[in-house]
């Protein structure tokens, strides 16, 4: 059996040169997952309790939050140990489930903003087969209508004609090609089948 005193040890002498680099890489996040709440977190090297710090510049107990915002935050303790643990170039697999199956729609994506990139997203969603695709559209395409029962008729027209002039632009530049509509209509059928 090992003492645990040299557990402390090994403890004290591996994580505490890492504690700065995780509260470093967290701030840029922290005010997007707490709305702006909290602006700075420490953990300290012993206890390894969390605090956090509001605009007013008092420091808080993490475990004395809300638990929403709780796990929000060692959510972010994760991502940033991920962050260090791993080379670039390779991947880190985080279970996300426990921090997001309570979540607002708003804080779910904000959060898979911090992980990828809208381009990164399209460009993992474009390696999907075709089917697994149309699945994701569909999701997608379900959740515009949820959101298209909040917007006003006149907001929610605007934000189309965007997508529509965004599209029609990208074609115009050759960043995009148009795929011939008897392709679209044999896939669609395939799919329906």
């Amino acid at each position: 059996m090992v003492p645990s005193r040299w557990l402390r040890k090994y403890h004290h002498a591996r994580l505490t040169p890492l504690l700065p680099h995780l509260a470093a890489t967290i701030r840029p996040w922290l005010p997007g997952v707490t709305a702006g709440r909290y602006e700075d977190l420490t953990v300290n090297p012993e206890s390894l309790a969390v605090q956090v710090r509001g605009r007013s510049g008092r420091w808080r107990d993490a475990d004395r939050l809300s638990h929403g915002t709780m796990e929000q935050i060692y959510l972010l303790l994760r991502m940033a140990m991920a962050d260090h643990l791993t080379r670039p170039g390779e991947i880190c697999p985080l279970l996300m489930d426990d921090v997001t199956v309570e979540s607002d729609a708003g804080r779910k994506l904000s959060r898979y903003h911090w992980l990828m990139t809208t381009e990164e997203i399209v460009a993992a969603a474009l390696k999907l087969d075709h089917k697994e695709r149309a699945r994701l559209a569909g999701r997608l395409l379900r959740s515009l209508d949820e959101e298209e029962e909040k917007l006003s008729p006149a907001e929610f027209e605007a934000l189309w004609l965007e997508e529509a002039e965004r599209r029609l632009e990208e074609w115009e530049q050759g960043k995009v090609e148009g795929i011939p509509g008897d392709k679209v209509m044999k896939e669609l059928r395939d799919l329906l089948a």
